[in-house]
């Protein structure tokens, strides 16, 4: 029981240990409290002799340790160690100190460990819940957006007017960004095609294919970051009710920016 005492304090201090891997290193005080502690007790209490104590006492302490079951907090767990510490732990050792004081002390780290145990679970549990946010976000954006784009035949047209410097029905910043995407040479090599009529010739369709998926990406990335970005903003806000150092989204004509607002500007009718 000494043992045990110091290795449990030896983990409650060290928390960086080498052999935190281990089973033996984890520490559980539900598992100990409802499997182990009973087992301990009982073998103290036939060490020193049974009595009618232990039949009023330590027999229904026994069979609450055993229904110790896991929950949201670690409160019963508390509450159990520490009537253990005042109640059991003296009279179960047959008031001998070498075997009260240590398994006292074994008792009082497992108090403490209930407090880090529920430290580190609400810390899993923000991050678990982070997770899961993104997940819904991701599932929602997958199942609500509308992923359709042009068919390949617009989408090649749209690059071959784009190269000709004619008005297209896909979006000129999009086939730009496509095309900046392939390496200098195919991009240098697809524009002489198409400028010198060669645009039904074998390389220039083979180029032709490559940014049209290329173009097909970042149109799919435009739907799915306009996605986010509606998904991100809230409700409409009044001037008169934004918030000190909060975020908001701002409209100015058809540019659209993130701002953090501080204070109005004194004695005049602006914001900053």
């Amino acid at each position: 029981i000494r043992q045990l005492a110091k290795h449990w304090h030896n983990m409650l201090y060290q928390f960086s240990g080498n052999f935190a891997h281990q089973r033996q290193e984890q520490l559980d005080p539900f598992e100990t409290l409802r499997f182990h502690m009973p087992v301990v007790l009982l073998t103290l209490s036939s060490l020193r002799g049974r009595n009618r104590w232990d039949a009023h006492v330590l027999g229904p302490m026994i069979r609450r340790l055993q229904e110790l079951k896991p929950s949201y907090n670690v409160e019963v767990a508390r509450l159990l160690t520490r009537e253990l510490i005042e109640k059991i732990a003296v009279p179960v050792s047959g008031g001998i100190a070498s075997i009260s004081d240590p398994l006292k002390s074994w008792l009082e780290a497992i108090y403490n460990s209930c407090g880090v145990i529920e430290e580190e679970a609400q810390k899993v549990y923000e991050i678990v819940t982070s997770v899961e946010i993104g997940i819904r976000l991701g599932h929602d954006v997958i199942t609500q957006v509308s992923w359709q784009i042009p068919s390949d035949r617009e989408l090649k047209r749209a690059i071959l007017d784009h190269i000709k410097g004619k008005s297209t029905s896909v979006d000129e910043r999009r086939i730009a960004s496509a095309m900046l995407l392939t390496t200098p040479r195919d991009k240098r090599t697809l524009i002489e095609l198409v400028k010198n009529g060669l645009e039904s010739s074998e390389p220039a369709q083979l180029l032709l294919g490559r940014t049209k998926t290329l173009l097909q990406r970042e149109l799919r990335r435009e739907i799915l970051n306009n996605a986010i970005r509606g998904l991100s903003k809230g409700d409409s806000v009044e001037i008169k009710d934004l918030q000190h150092d909060e975020w908001y989204w701002v409209t100015n004509g058809e540019r659209e920016d993130v701002y953090r607002y501080d204070a109005k500007v004194t004695g005049k009718d602006q914001y900053r």
